[in-house]
């Protein structure tokens, strides 16, 4: 029996709309994906999925939402099959409106799942925005990859988007829910959060 693979996740975001984020990770997903090499690409655009039509998937079965459920089903099931040989989806297409903006729980169990995967890599199709489940998502991926366009506008966008992940990753460390609070230095940890929230009390 052959040893189960955890995969490499890659997460291409961009700080902004309308770069064209979706086609890059079917790219990337078709490029990747081979008979021997397993590639799973997911919807992590919450409520603008698309990801389905760039991989010959139009009327997927196995959705994202499923997952997301409360009882919902694990993620393996709803992997749907592309016509590009070692090439999976977990769609979001047609999702209810609740799933545009799930729980941090719900994308924390989402993202292990992604994590625990048989296959070499998932590429993950995030939302041009700088939500938290965006930001949590492409920190927790082993690779990122900021897109931008040649337009001074989406240059501006693609550092907001870095800007933002490290105040998110600033304020994971440091933040109650760290694993590392017990170690921290509480002046370090004041002037973080003066510099990440300021005028918070």
């Amino acid at each position: 029996m052959s040893e189960r693979r955890r995969p490499r996740v890659v997460a291409p975001p961009s700080g902004t709309g309308g770069v064209g984020i979706s086609q890059p990770a079917a790219n990337l997903g078709v490029s990747l994906a081979t008979p021997s090499k397993k590639v799973v690409a997911s919807d992590a655009a919450f409520g603008t999925a698309n990801l389905q039509r760039l991989v010959g998937v139009p009327r997927p079965h196995g959705l994202l939402a499923d997952a997301l459920r409360k009882s919902g089903v694990p993620l393996v099931e709803a992997l749907e099959p592309c016509p590009v040989p070692g090439l999976e989806l977990v769609s979001g297409f047609d999702s209810p409106p609740w799933t545009a903006n799930p729980r941090p729980q719900q994308v924390a169990l989402l993202a292990e799942q992604l994590h625990s995967i048989d296959a070499d890599y998932v590429i993950l199709d995030l939302g041009g925005d700088t939500t938290f489940n965006s930001l949590d998502f492409f920190l927790g991926a082993d690779q990122g990859l900021v897109l931008t366009t040649c337009e001074p506008a989406s240059y501006l966008d693609a550092y907001g988007f870095i800007k933002m992940t490290l105040h998110r990753k600033l304020m994971r460390l440091f933040g109650a829910e760290s694993p590392y609070r017990k170690f921290r230095d509480e002046d370090l940890a004041r002037l973080i959060k003066e510099f990440v929230l300021p005028g918070a009390s």
